[in-house]
């Protein structure tokens, strides 16, 4: 359906200075002229800035002082999203895919602050031709330029997982108990926390237990007090992403011998 989303005017969009746009797109036509996210200024036509995806099948921030600074060529594949970024730090305008900067032009921008519309997918309903043909997702406006390391976090995202969970385990009175874990990444911290009646909180490596901050904890000469704790992990990326394992109990057991 041919269309757009407007959100409508707010000065948070002006962006005269710095910027930063960031998004996740895929079109079936990569050789058509058409606008990912614009500021309009007039009711039908002309736009203050606006990011497109041009038919020589570049990525483009354009302005009405300004005109058209690209991306290099073949910047997306049909119907294959790219994660694409746009930065500007007041002298040097950029753009990234799929994380990786691929061009940087020197440039001072002169920008409008027109009081108008931001919209989402095209700026003009007497163009048809200029309405988005394909997918978006992730749209995020900054009024700063980010960085290269927090381009590759946006493109990167949070693909964290605990790919084998602790369990529950039993053990005797006096025994030892180790809970253990496996992360897809080896670049992670771990953090075991332990839940006594008030909430989880983190546990250190004294008395009881060892490997609190690694991917195995271990509970040493276990008591009946220790019977129904509760223990999880919580486990960290460097980018800042989290997961967090399964809840697991350690039931300890006291055995009788009979003589």
């Amino acid at each position: 359906v041919d269309g757009f989303i407007e959100v409508g005017y707010n000065t948070v969009f002006d962006l005269t200075e710095t910027f930063t746009f960031s998004l996740w797109y895929k079109t079936s036509n990569v050789s058509l002229n058409q606008v990912l996210i614009s500021r309009i200024y007039g009711v039908t036509s002309g736009t203050t800035w606006e990011v497109c995806h041009r038919d020589n099948n570049t990525l483009s921030y354009f302005n009405c002082i300004t005109n058209y600074l690209q991306s290099n060529l073949n910047f997306a594949n049909n119907n294959t999203y790219v994660h694409s970024v746009i930065t500007y730090d007041g002298s040097s305008l950029k753009f990234y895919k799929n994380g990786v900067l691929d061009n940087t032009i020197t440039v001072t921008l002169d920008i409008d602050a027109y009081p108008s519309s931001l919209r989402i997918g095209g700026y003009n309903p007497l163009l048809e031709n200029n309405y988005f043909s394909g997918d978006m997702d992730d749209i995020a406006i900054y009024n700063r330029a980010i960085t290269q390391e927090e381009v590759t976090l946006l493109y990167e995202g949070c693909n964290l997982s605990i790919t084998t969970q602790p369990t529950d385990l039993t053990v005797d009175f006096t025994d030892d108990a180790t809970f253990s874990l496996v992360s897809s990444s080896s670049d992670v911290t771990y953090q075991w926390q332990t839940d006594l009646g008030t909430g989880f909180e983190n546990i250190t490596d004294a008395g009881q237990y060892s490997g609190a901050t690694t991917s195995t904890l271990t509970v040493t000469n276990t008591t009946m007090d220790n019977n129904n704790q509760l223990f999880l992990c919580v486990v960290v990326s460097p980018n800042s992403c989290v997961d967090t394992s399964d809840i697991v109990t350690l039931t300890v057991v006291c055995a009788i011998n009979i003589i």
